[in-house]
């Protein structure tokens, strides 16, 4: 077989695959987006008393994507989203990969909280690290968003990251107590082992600006425990939650699941500056009739200041 006709070949059978991966999108755009528009799955966290414990949950809830047919569509998962945060009544919440259709429908579905959306770049893909904070125990003291890169403030990338990548953050007053800490969340990036250890770096140098604050930084860290990005957190003073818990749960449980395909090790962290107290880690790997609410389970993590 000729090199030409080889290359026939594979641009034919990707013309298929394209075809193939567009067809069953728009099936399932169709088929669920009706149902989803009229979707009453509402969760209302202040109807949930709290004590003296924060919950706080690390969420991936799978950007739009055109490979996710069927019971991965987004207007499928969208209300097992919500039950799933339901069932943990977080109050606080780092989503990641979260496009303006997931903000239109988390900011009209989760009843009780505030948001803080502040898109990575001005794609029409655009995604967010976006926080939810419980609004009846937390008073906003301000907010921010950074890039990770050699110019946080603007708009940029560095070290072979295969995309803007950056944080959002909250500082935040427990209304009951008095207690400030800020709340971190981010996204690293999942091509380039150099971006992620770098962007630790941004993040360690973006909290030590408020040194005297509790540091809470959750995220789809895309790497693991034996990497340099996890060493420098660490070694800077982060606590992962998971090693520091009273009690775990599910703790040797895969986060990214690939819909049930994965096996790799947790790549979702819940990092806490030293002195918070965490009575419970878990990773939340219920499956809802048998399907996944995304291609991560969530971390949930229970914290006294």
């Amino acid at each position: 077989m000729t090199k030409k006709k080889k290359i026939i070949i594979s641009l034919t059978v990707l013309a298929v695959l394209v075809v193939l991966a567009a067809t069953g999108w728009l099936a399932a755009y169709y088929f669920y987006r009706p149902d989803y528009l009229e979707s009453d799955a509402f969760f209302d966290v202040s109807a949930v008393s709290y004590g003296e414990e924060i919950t706080v949950m690390s969420y991936n809830v799978r950007y739009l994507s055109a490979i996710d047919c069927g019971k991965k569509s987004w207007f499928y998962r969208a209300d097992l989203v919500t039950q799933t945060i339901a069932r943990s009544a977080p109050d606080l919440i780092g989503f990641q990969e979260v496009t303006s259709e997931h903000e239109k429908y988390l900011t009209e579905h989760l009843n009780g909280y505030s948001f803080h959306i502040v898109y990575r770049d001005d794609f029409a893909a655009k995604e967010a690290t976006a926080i939810a904070y419980r609004t009846d125990r937390f008073d906003l003291e301000s907010e921010g968003h950074f890039w990770l890169s050699e110019t946080p403030d603007i708009q940029s990338k560095n070290w072979k990251s295969e995309r803007y990548r950056d944080a959002n953050y909250v500082v935040l007053t427990e209304k009951a107590t008095g207690k400030r800490f800020a709340f971190y969340n981010t996204h690293l990036d999942a091509k380039s082992a150099l971006a992620r250890d770098n962007g630790m770096a941004v993040l360690l140098e973006q909290t030590s600006r408020t040194p005297s604050l509790p540091i809470i930084l959750t995220g789809d860290m895309n790497d693991c425990e034996d990497s340099p990005m996890y060493v420098r957190a660490t070694e800077a003073g982060l606590c992962d939650s998971a090693k520091i818990a009273e009690k775990t749960f599910n703790a040797d449980s895969v986060t990214f699941t690939g819909y049930g395909k994965s096996t790799s090790p947790r790549i979702d962290f819940c990092f806490l500056s030293k002195g918070i107290k965490v009575s419970s880690y878990a990773i939340d790997n219920t499956l809802i009739n048998g399907d996944y609410p995304s291609d991560h389970f969530p971390v949930v993590v229970k914290i006294l200041l």
